[in-house]
Protein backbone atom coordinates (compact mmCIF):
# COMPACT_ATOMS: atom_id res chain seq x y z
CA UNK A 1 0.00 0.00 0.00
CA UNK A 2 2.70 2.70 1.02
CA UNK A 3 4.14 1.91 -2.62
CA UNK A 4 0.86 2.33 -4.54
CA UNK A 5 0.85 5.98 -2.34
CA UNK A 6 4.33 6.75 -3.57
CA UNK A 7 3.53 5.55 -7.31
CA UNK A 8 0.40 8.04 -6.91
CA UNK A 9 2.73 11.09 -5.38
CA UNK A 10 5.00 10.62 -8.61
CA UNK A 11 1.75 11.23 -10.84
CA UNK A 12 1.43 15.11 -8.94
CA UNK A 13 4.84 15.79 -8.12
CA UNK A 14 8.19 16.19 -9.81
CA UNK A 15 9.94 15.01 -6.28
CA UNK A 16 7.88 12.15 -4.66
CA UNK A 17 10.80 12.28 -2.06
CA UNK A 18 9.77 16.12 -1.05
CA UNK A 19 5.77 15.83 -0.20
CA UNK A 20 4.89 16.43 3.33
CA UNK A 21 2.06 14.44 4.15
CA UNK A 22 -0.73 17.51 3.68
CA UNK A 23 0.40 17.70 0.43
CA UNK A 24 -0.09 13.51 -0.19
CA UNK A 25 -3.62 13.86 1.56
CA UNK A 26 -4.40 16.56 -0.63
CA UNK A 27 -3.37 15.03 -3.72
CA UNK A 28 -5.24 12.23 -2.78
CA UNK A 29 -8.60 13.25 -2.59
CA UNK A 30 -7.88 15.49 -6.04
CA UNK A 31 -6.88 12.59 -7.64
CA UNK A 32 -10.17 10.59 -6.34
CA UNK A 33 -11.83 13.21 -7.66
CA UNK A 34 -10.91 13.34 -11.11
CA UNK A 35 -11.63 9.53 -11.15
CA UNK A 36 -15.13 9.97 -9.83
CA UNK A 37 -18.34 11.06 -10.69
CA UNK A 38 -20.48 13.07 -8.04
CA UNK A 39 -17.69 13.12 -5.90
CA UNK A 40 -19.47 13.67 -2.59
CA UNK A 41 -17.93 14.67 0.92
CA UNK A 42 -18.64 14.83 4.72
CA UNK A 43 -17.09 16.71 7.17
CA UNK A 44 -18.02 16.29 10.73
CA UNK A 45 -16.27 19.37 12.95
CA UNK A 46 -15.93 21.46 10.31
CA UNK A 47 -15.12 24.32 12.17
CA UNK A 48 -15.51 27.57 9.93
CA UNK A 49 -14.55 25.01 6.92
CA UNK A 50 -11.64 27.07 5.66
CA UNK A 51 -8.87 27.59 9.04
CA UNK A 52 -6.39 25.27 9.03
CA UNK A 53 -8.08 22.70 6.25
CA UNK A 54 -5.92 21.65 3.53
CA UNK A 55 -8.24 21.24 1.28
CA UNK A 56 -10.41 24.29 1.39
CA UNK A 57 -10.01 25.60 -2.09
CA UNK A 58 -9.94 22.10 -3.58
CA UNK A 59 -13.51 21.80 -2.34
CA UNK A 60 -14.63 25.09 -2.96
CA UNK A 61 -13.67 25.29 -6.64
CA UNK A 62 -14.72 22.12 -7.44
CA UNK A 63 -17.78 20.60 -8.58
CA UNK A 64 -18.43 18.45 -5.76
CA UNK A 65 -21.27 18.00 -2.94
CA UNK A 66 -21.48 16.94 0.85
CA UNK A 67 -22.19 18.26 4.10
CA UNK A 68 -20.36 20.54 6.30
CA UNK A 69 -21.19 19.69 9.94
CA UNK A 70 -20.43 22.06 12.89
CA UNK A 71 -22.34 22.62 16.05
CA UNK A 72 -20.95 25.75 17.39
CA UNK A 73 -23.41 29.07 16.28
CA UNK A 74 -20.81 31.91 15.81
CA UNK A 75 -18.22 29.10 14.28
CA UNK A 76 -21.33 27.96 12.06
CA UNK A 77 -22.32 31.58 10.69
CA UNK A 78 -18.73 32.01 9.25
CA UNK A 79 -19.12 28.24 7.76
CA UNK A 80 -21.95 29.13 6.16
CA UNK A 81 -20.27 32.37 4.61
CA UNK A 82 -17.00 29.71 3.55
CA UNK A 83 -19.54 27.81 1.43
CA UNK A 84 -22.26 30.20 0.68
CA UNK A 85 -21.29 30.03 -2.82
CA UNK A 86 -21.77 26.23 -3.66
CA UNK A 87 -25.27 25.23 -3.78
CA UNK A 88 -24.45 21.57 -3.77
CA UNK A 89 -22.46 21.47 0.07
CA UNK A 90 -25.36 21.89 2.71
CA UNK A 91 -24.08 23.36 6.26
CA UNK A 92 -25.56 21.73 9.52
CA UNK A 93 -25.88 23.22 12.76
CA UNK A 94 -24.98 20.19 14.79
CA UNK A 95 -22.89 17.63 16.38
CA UNK A 96 -22.72 14.17 15.90
CA UNK A 97 -23.30 11.86 19.19
CA UNK A 98 -23.68 8.32 19.39
CA UNK A 99 -27.23 8.79 21.51
CA UNK A 100 -28.06 12.32 22.81
CA UNK A 101 -30.30 14.99 21.08
CA UNK A 102 -28.03 17.38 23.02
CA UNK A 103 -24.86 17.84 24.50
CA UNK A 104 -22.42 20.01 26.79
CA UNK A 105 -19.40 21.21 24.59
CA UNK A 106 -16.78 23.12 26.59
CA UNK A 107 -15.03 25.89 24.45
CA UNK A 108 -12.61 28.88 24.53
CA UNK A 109 -14.96 31.93 25.17
CA UNK A 110 -15.93 33.41 21.72
CA UNK A 111 -15.28 36.93 23.01
CA UNK A 112 -11.67 36.75 23.57
CA UNK A 113 -9.68 38.04 20.81
CA UNK A 114 -6.14 38.72 21.58
CA UNK A 115 -6.02 34.53 21.61
CA UNK A 116 -4.61 32.08 18.79
CA UNK A 117 -6.92 30.86 16.15
CA UNK A 118 -6.76 27.79 17.15
CA UNK A 119 -7.74 27.94 20.16
CA UNK A 120 -11.29 28.52 19.33
CA UNK A 121 -11.44 25.56 17.03
CA UNK A 122 -10.61 23.04 20.87
CA UNK A 123 -14.51 22.48 21.56
CA UNK A 124 -14.77 19.48 22.81
CA UNK A 125 -17.61 16.67 24.54
CA UNK A 126 -14.82 16.73 27.40
CA UNK A 127 -15.09 19.11 29.91
CA UNK A 128 -10.60 18.19 30.67
CA UNK A 129 -9.75 18.82 26.95
CA UNK A 130 -8.26 22.46 27.18
CA UNK A 131 -5.86 21.20 29.25
CA UNK A 132 -4.24 19.21 26.81
CA UNK A 133 -3.37 22.33 24.64
CA UNK A 134 -2.76 23.95 27.91
CA UNK A 135 -5.37 26.11 27.54
CA UNK A 136 -6.16 28.33 30.41
CA UNK A 137 -9.24 26.58 32.42
CA UNK A 138 -10.76 30.63 32.78
CA UNK A 139 -11.12 30.78 28.95
CA UNK A 140 -13.56 27.52 28.78
CA UNK A 141 -17.29 28.40 28.69
CA UNK A 142 -20.17 25.76 28.50
CA UNK A 143 -22.62 25.48 25.75
CA UNK A 144 -25.52 23.18 24.75
CA UNK A 145 -25.54 22.38 21.21
CA UNK A 146 -28.33 19.98 19.06
CA UNK A 147 -27.02 16.25 18.20
CA UNK A 148 -28.42 13.54 15.83
CA UNK A 149 -26.08 9.94 15.09
CA UNK A 150 -24.00 9.46 12.07
CA UNK A 151 -25.91 7.38 10.46
CA UNK A 152 -29.16 9.65 10.86
CA UNK A 153 -27.33 12.50 9.53
CA UNK A 154 -26.78 10.44 6.32
CA UNK A 155 -30.34 9.32 5.98
CA UNK A 156 -31.78 13.18 6.51
CA UNK A 157 -29.54 14.26 3.84
CA UNK A 158 -30.00 11.49 1.58
CA UNK A 159 -26.22 10.58 1.47
CA UNK A 160 -25.66 7.33 -0.13
CA UNK A 161 -22.49 7.41 -0.83
CA UNK A 162 -19.24 9.20 0.59
CA UNK A 163 -15.88 9.51 -1.26
CA UNK A 164 -14.34 11.28 1.54
CA UNK A 165 -14.99 11.38 5.36
CA UNK A 166 -13.24 14.00 6.88
CA UNK A 167 -13.51 13.82 10.87
CA UNK A 168 -12.04 16.29 13.55
CA UNK A 169 -13.76 16.30 16.77
CA UNK A 170 -11.45 17.11 19.43
CA UNK A 171 -11.43 13.51 21.19
CA UNK A 172 -14.57 11.94 19.95
CA UNK A 173 -12.85 10.84 16.40
CA UNK A 174 -13.29 7.06 17.31
CA UNK A 175 -16.81 7.32 18.83
CA UNK A 176 -17.54 9.00 15.38
CA UNK A 177 -16.06 5.90 13.41
CA UNK A 178 -18.01 3.70 15.42
CA UNK A 179 -20.88 4.93 14.18
CA UNK A 180 -20.27 4.08 10.82
CA UNK A 181 -23.04 1.43 9.55
CA UNK A 182 -20.42 -0.31 7.37
CA UNK A 183 -22.41 -2.50 5.67
CA UNK A 184 -24.73 0.25 4.57
CA UNK A 185 -21.82 2.71 3.47
CA UNK A 186 -17.79 2.89 3.13
CA UNK A 187 -16.55 5.83 2.51
CA UNK A 188 -13.18 5.96 -0.14
CA UNK A 189 -11.42 7.95 2.03
CA UNK A 190 -11.78 8.89 5.82
CA UNK A 191 -9.34 11.44 7.57
CA UNK A 192 -9.27 12.08 11.28
CA UNK A 193 -7.36 13.19 13.85
CA UNK A 194 -5.99 11.06 16.17
CA UNK A 195 -3.61 13.70 18.36
CA UNK A 196 -6.38 13.65 20.99
CA UNK A 197 -7.41 9.89 21.54
CA UNK A 198 -6.45 8.20 24.14
CA UNK A 199 -3.55 4.91 23.05
CA UNK A 200 -6.51 2.43 23.13
CA UNK A 201 -8.64 4.43 21.17
CA UNK A 202 -6.15 4.78 18.64
CA UNK A 203 -5.52 1.70 18.37
CA UNK A 204 -9.07 0.31 18.10
CA UNK A 205 -10.06 3.22 15.65
CA UNK A 206 -6.83 1.71 13.18
CA UNK A 207 -8.65 -1.63 14.28
CA UNK A 208 -11.86 -0.93 13.04
CA UNK A 209 -11.04 0.45 10.17
CA UNK A 210 -8.41 -2.14 9.42
CA UNK A 211 -11.05 -4.90 9.40
CA UNK A 212 -13.76 -3.29 7.21
CA UNK A 213 -11.08 -3.95 4.44
CA UNK A 214 -8.64 0.01 4.99
CA UNK A 215 -5.05 0.47 4.62
CA UNK A 216 -3.72 3.25 7.10
CA UNK A 217 -1.33 5.98 7.31
CA UNK A 218 -0.60 7.78 10.19
CA UNK A 219 1.64 11.05 10.17
CA UNK A 220 1.61 13.87 12.74
CA UNK A 221 -1.81 14.04 14.69
CA UNK A 222 -3.69 12.82 11.10
CA UNK A 223 -4.90 9.49 10.58
CA UNK A 224 -5.82 8.98 6.82
CA UNK A 225 -7.59 5.63 6.08
CA UNK A 226 -7.98 4.12 2.09
CA UNK A 227 -10.04 1.45 1.22
CA UNK A 228 -8.47 -1.43 -0.60
CA UNK A 229 -9.96 -2.00 -3.34
CA UNK A 230 -7.52 -4.60 -5.13
CA UNK A 231 -6.38 -4.11 -7.73
CA UNK A 232 -6.11 -0.26 -7.87
CA UNK A 233 -6.77 1.19 -4.46
CA UNK A 234 -8.39 4.43 -5.12
CA UNK A 235 -7.88 4.02 -8.61
CA UNK A 236 -11.21 1.82 -8.72
CA UNK A 237 -14.32 4.24 -8.14
CA UNK A 238 -17.37 3.09 -6.97
CA UNK A 239 -19.71 4.94 -8.60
Amino acid sequence: MIKQIKELMNKFTSNSNEYSFKYGFKHIVGYRYTVCENFCFVMIGANDGKSMDPIYEFLSNSDVSGLVVEPLPDIFERLKDNYQHIDKIKCVNRAVHSSRKKMTIYRVDPALKDIPEWMHGIGSFDPMHYKKSGTPKEYILEEEVNCSTFMDLLSEYDITKIDLLKIDVEGYDYEVLKMIDFKKIKPEIIRYEHGSLSKTDKTSAERLLTINGYSILVEGNDTSAMLDNEPGWVFDCKK
